[in-house]
Parts: C-alpha cells; structure tokens; sequence
C-alpha cells in the first residue's frame, strides 16, 4: 500500500525533527569539547606564562645582583684611590709644614 502524501510529509518532517535534534545534540558535544579544549589551552598559556615570566624575573635578578657586585667593586676602587690621593697629599702638607716650622724655628733662634 502507498503512503499518502499527507504520511509522506508527516515522515519526512518526524525524520526533520529527528536530524534536527541529532545535530542540535552533535553541537552541544562539540560546543563542549570546544569549551573543554579552550580551558586546557588557557591552563597551559598560563603555564607557560607562568614560567616565562620565573625565568624573566630570574634573569634581571641576576643581572641586577651583577651590575651591583660591578659597582661595589667600582666604588671600593674609587674610594681606595681617593684614599691613597687624601694621604699624599696630607702627607705633602705634612711635610710642608714641618719645613716652614723648622724654618720658623731657625728664624727664630738666628735672630736671638
């Protein structure tokens, strides 16, 4: 027996609606996969983020300790040469003076 058209209708839209719900539920899977790998990818950017930023932070950790050990050094070496230059001099002026005192001294007993 044929179906009428009316039956054919009715099967094609019960097969639509049946499609239609398949696809609607395929989406929904995949929407959630989607999301899914969406989270698993931020986890790992942010890992990744995570440890290029330690290795950053690290690195000028390092440099900054280096550059001030350079300093350190550079100043001790500045202040050692400042000392050395101090003391020459006072030294000088020690001399200097020791020399004008004797010479006073001598003016002084020369003129008695």
């Amino acid at each position: 027996m044929q179906s009428s058209p009316v039956a054919k209708l009715a099967e094609a839209v019960t097969w639509l609606e049946s499609e239609l719900k398949r696809l609607e539920d395929e989406a929904r899977g995949k929407a959630n996969e989607v999301v899914r790998l969406g989270d698993m990818l931020a986890r790992e950017i942010k890992n990744d983020v995570d440890i290029v930023t330690l290795q950053a932070v690290e690195e000028a950790r390092k440099r900054v300790e280096e550059e001030s050990k350079r300093l350190e050094e550079e100043y001790k070496k500045k202040i050692e040469e400042e000392v050395a230059s101090l003391k020459a001099r006072a030294e000088a002026f020690m001399d200097d003076a020791v020399k004008q005192l004797v010479a006073e001294i001598k003016a002084i007993l020369g003129g008695v």
